[in-house]
């Protein structure tokens, strides 16, 4: 299950490939989601609506992970306070505890840590850490 927040931010959906997750998805103009240079159709191959895990808790890859990161942001309101992406332990600080999660993922598609939404956690996205460093 969502967690309560998600679960409300989605209005409901629980994204396993039913009529209303493809309708919503198609509504919210989900079948052109940018993610790590490419354009991906979540209505259509391989996802057709259903986004999460066999388990159905968690997301079934790093396209789907992308998608509820970039939902759970609006609904969060991080779009209209500025995004602090660089936080990416969530502290509210940008230190080197940042650099260090950042660096523990590198080589990984970890997409909390891949902050040029290349695909892949490597040297722009330590260099955008350090660049927004809080002294």
């Amino acid at each position: 299950m969502f967690p309560p927040f998600l679960f409300n931010a989605f209005e409901g959906q629980r994204f396993d490939g039913s009529n209303s997750s493809l309708d919503w998805l198609t509504e919210n103009g989900y079948q052109a989601f940018e993610f790590a240079g490419e354009v991906h159709d979540l209505t259509g191959d391989p996802w057709f609506g259903d986004l999460l895990d066999g388990n159905e808790r968690h997301p079934c890859d790093a396209v789907s992970a992308a998608f509820f990161a970039e939902r759970a942001n609006r609904i969060l309101g991080w779009d209209e306070l500025g995004p602090r992406p660089s936080d990416v332990d969530g502290d509210g600080h940008i230190d080197f505890s940042d650099v260090l999660l950042v660096l523990n993922r590198w080589g990984t598609q970890n997409w909390l840590c891949d902050l040029d939404s290349d695909g892949t956690v490597g040297f722009s996205d330590i260099l955008q850490v350090l660049l927004d460093w809080e002294s």
